[in-house]
């Protein structure tokens, strides 16, 4: 596959997990708790980007934003974190905070 077209995949992925995953996140654990962590994975994700730099990182961001992550996802499992973080980067991006 094209480095386009992976990157099409990877926003659509994206994209489900901001609208389709984050509101199941906040069923299950509370609208305030999901708000806090949504935040933290934001922030998460504005720390990777500032200590990986530069497109072609991803695997290593994302390493980092779960690591960051790690002692406040209790109670989520590693796929529901993981969409945290994808959502995190999808709202970044739409903010324009994000490199290519």
């Amino acid at each position: 596959m094209t480095d386009e077209l992976m990157a099409y995949l990877a926003a659509a992925l994206a994209a489900v997990a901001a609208y389709v995953l984050v509101p199941l996140a906040r069923a299950k654990l509370g609208s305030q708790r999901a708000d806090r962590l949504i935040r933290w994975a934001e922030i998460a994700v504005q720390a990777a980007e500032q200590v990986f730099a530069g497109a072609g990182r991803g695997s290593e961001k994302k390493a980092y934003a779960q690591k960051l992550l790690a002692g406040r996802t209790e109670g989520c499992t590693p796929e529901e974190t993981d969409a945290l973080i994808e959502a995190a980067v999808y709202s970044v991006r739409q903010k324009g905070g994000l490199d290519g």
